[in-house]
């Protein structure tokens, strides 16, 4: 089984949460939403590929990203261990896909791969 580490942000603005909503042409959850971030590469920590997901995603920086528990999801196949963030910045991400802030009520009602929603659970 394969194994991944991803970054994942949980971006607050007040009461909301930035999500996304991936390439419908996608290869892999096409359509569906999900917070923003991305593989580890080599040895990077969770934290320098949090930094770089989100830069290169959204063109866009925390002033604050606290690390949150791991949660891990297996999937067939597929083994994800989600290294999650609490962020917060001054500017709204940017990104070309669609995208909004959405209470956790709200969130709850998106589709998102199964590992995403399990995140729900650390949003405050």
């Amino acid at each position: 089984m394969t194994g991944v580490d991803v970054a994942v942000a949980l971006i607050l603005d007040r009461s909301r949460c930035f999500a996304q909503r991936r390439d419908p042409a996608g290869r892999r959850f096409p359509g569906l939403w999900e917070f923003p971030g991305g593989k580890l590469e080599g040895r990077e920590s969770p934290l320098d590929a949090l930094l770089r997901e989100l830069r290169e995603e959204l063109d866009w920086s925390p002033v604050r990203a606290a690390p949150l528990p791991a949660v891990r999801h297996t999937y067939p196949g597929l083994s994800v261990t989600l290294h999650p963030f609490l962020c917060a910045g001054p500017a709204t991400p940017r990104t070309a896909l669609a995208w909004g802030w959405f209470t956790r009520p709200e969130l709850a009602l998106l589709p998102m791969p199964e590992a995403n929603g399990a995140l729900l659970e650390l949003f405050p």
